[in-house]
């Protein structure tokens, strides 16, 4: 997806004096919330097992049951679907290096195997955001949410 310099952006930027100071210590909401939407669409839906419609289900799978075994838990936040989960547990938890944890994983996934996918097999997957897109996209939010 296209990052838009909508007008508040526009204005955020030419009024700031210093240089930018990252933090290290909180993740805003809205930074969670644009993370959401670019793992969602970098990563493609989930669905239930009898629907037709293209998604990637291996794919949440894989990301859920690792991050567990590596935690030693069952779920990460929510015993819905492998994707519920994930996306529940970036939007709630307050450990920001267990955050990380979940971004890292999902980010190395999409660079590691859906950037040797062709077009065609990441539609067939119902991925809408191609995976250098995803990145790029995600080290933007990044720097301008100024965490680092």
């Amino acid at each position: 997806m296209p990052v838009y310099d909508i007008y508040s952006r526009r204005k955020k930027r030419a009024q700031q004096t210093g240089p930018d100071v990252y933090q290290y210590d909180s993740f805003p909401t809205a930074l969670r919330t644009q993370i959401h939407f670019i793992l969602s669409g970098a990563i493609g839906p989930y669905r239930k097992s009898r629907s037709h419609l293209p998604c990637n289900n291996v794919a949440w799978d894989h990301i859920q049951k690792a991050l567990c075994r590596e935690k030693g838990v069952h779920y990460l936040s929510n015993p819905g679907s492998s994707k519920v989960d994930c996306l529940s547990y970036l939007s709630t938890e307050k450990n920001i290096d267990e955050l990380l944890d979940l971004v890292e994983f999902c980010l190395r996934y999409i660079n590691q195997k859906l950037t040797k996918k062709q077009r065609s097999e990441l539609e067939d997957l119902g991925i809408s955001q191609r995976p250098e897109d995803a990145i790029k996209e995600f080290n933007f939010r990044l720097r301008e949410a100024g965490v680092g």
